[in-house]
């Protein structure tokens, strides 16, 4: 079916949000336990990912058609354009893709397409290879370099060595090599120890194609107990159709006497891949990743072309947690907080196209890199009480490699000419060179003087990131 550009709205809505978040705050039981946890108990995996074709409405004003003066329609004749010979109606014409068809029908449909083709300024008689015939617009002031808050870039060499897996043995270790460490005369002792390090980037036109990662990373220590804090998470907008791509996040804690847990949680596309909460002393790993595949339809006219494009956006999400924990006695000495959190997330956008024309064949070149991120936050706090001068002993390090929005995609509608070249006509959806960047978000080896304090420790904070809702 033909149908004119000029008569056809398109706005390509394409969201992208992603989210990262770093480390911190605290998951309090209701009363302490004292037991050693055993293994991982089995855990749901929930609803399968979501396959299914979204219908999808695309609307213009974004849209630039790269019209040209209209041409006066001139029937193309039924002849070969190579030798000048006459074509009967009722030979048989062998296209490129193998379709066979009369030459009477080949040329009428082909006439359709030309007189289309006139009306915007444009000839399959003298068209290049490729013809670019519109375009969607898009402002550089918001894909310029993604707006950052708070992300702190703390150069120098991670104090945690990348690929290193702390433990609390380790963090223990780390504490009696402080242990002789003279009280600073000049630094004031402090009640608590709290350490904050939210950061957002933003970048893209939510009514084309955006995409944005905020997070987190929180540490509290107290005189009687330490706590840990991770979340990261991810999703997008295709069209007005959000979904959840992941959320993942890890509380750990523990106090004096005995008080001592974790909770970490996982959904991919909406779906439980793990919900574990623990009392006690610990030491696991949770590695979980599942696949991306979406897919939402919608009518993308390219030039007289109407085609059926299906875009998908397609990639993996998984993280990787390990932790432990150990409880301490009554004084909170030894109390003790190890993570290794490191979530991923790899999202691209591609597509394939449909066109019920005899002639011609429809597709999309290309894809979007909608967003890659590589986040790697592992450490810990541990807690040191002997003669009642608590100190926190503090050994972080979160970074983030993130990359948004690179790459082009371009469905196309190719006219198969049996007589010599094929013509392609093009409409570029997005085309644009993304970013790349490396964040820095802390990077801590000191030791924190307390002040002796009957304040009990709890949460670190309210929850900043959440499994957002998908919007219908």
């Amino acid at each position: 079916m033909l149908c004119p550009l000029t008569h056809s709205r398109i706005r390509l809505m394409l969201g992208f949000s992603l989210v990262f978040a770093g480390l911190a705050s605290i998951l309090l039981a209701d009363s302490p336990q004292d037991r050693r946890l055993g293994p991982a108990r089995s855990i749901p995996l929930g609803r399968p990912p979501q396959t299914t074709v979204q219908p999808v409405r695309i609307q213009t004003s974004d849209l630039q058609v790269f019209r040209r003066t209209p041409i006066a329609f001139s029937p193309i004749e039924m002849v070969d354009p190579r030798t000048g010979r006459r074509i009967p109606p009722d030979e048989i014409l062998t296209l490129g893709n193998g379709t066979r068809i009369t030459a009477g029908e080949y040329f009428a449909e082909l006439n359709r397409i030309e007189k289309d083709l006139n009306a915007l300024g444009y000839s399959f008689r003298n068209a290049p290879t490729d013809t670019v015939i519109a375009k969607v617009r898009l402002d550089p002031r918001k894909y310029s370099a993604p707006l950052a808050t708070r992300a702190i870039r703390s150069g120098g060499r991670p104090v945690v060595a990348p690929g290193t897996r702390v433990t609390v043995e380790k963090l223990e270790q780390l504490a009696q090599s402080q242990e002789n460490r003279p009280r600073a005369e000049n630094r004031v002792a402090k009640s608590e120890h709290i350490v904050r390090k939210p950061f957002s980037y933003t970048l893209g036109d939510p009514d084309i194609l955006a995409a944005y990662a905020r997070g987190s990373l929180e540490l509290t220590g107290k005189p009687d107990g330490v706590a840990t804090r991770a979340e990261a998470a991810g999703g997008g907008t295709v069209f007005g159709r959000s979904f959840d791509a992941m959320y993942v996040s890890f509380d750990g804690h523990s106090r004096a006497g005995g008080d001592a847990g974790v909770r970490m949680q996982m959904t991919a596309l909406g779906s439980t891949v793990f919900n574990v909460n623990r009392q006690g002393t610990l030491d696991e790993t949770l590695q979980r990743s599942r696949p991306l595949n979406l897919n939402y339809g919608a009518d993308v006219p390219v030039g007289p072309f109407a085609l059926a494009v299906q875009l998908r956006v397609q990639g993996s999400v998984g993280a990787t947690v390990h932790v432990s924990t150990s409880q301490a006695p009554s004084s909170g000495d030894g109390a003790s907080v190890a993570m290794n959190f490191t979530p991923h997330i790899d999202s691209k956008l591609t597509g394939t196209a449909a066109i019920d024309l005899k002639i011609v064949s429809a597709g999309v070149e290309g894809r979007v890199d909608l967003i890659s991120l590589d986040a790697d936050a592992r450490g810990g706090l541990t807690l040191r009480n002997s003669n009642g001068s608590p100190r926190v002993v503090e050994f972080v390090t979160a970074s983030a490699d993130v990359g948004m929005l690179s790459g082009k995609i371009v469905p196309y509608a190719k006219v198969w000419n049996p007589f010599g070249s094929d013509k392609r006509w093009s409409f570029v959806l997005f085309d644009w060179d993304g970013i790349e960047q490396h964040i820095d978000l802390y990077n801590s080896l000191q030791v924190v003087e307390l002040t002796p304090s009957r304040s009990p420790l709890h949460p670190v904070g309210v929850q900043i990131l959440s499994s957002p809702r998908t919007r219908k």
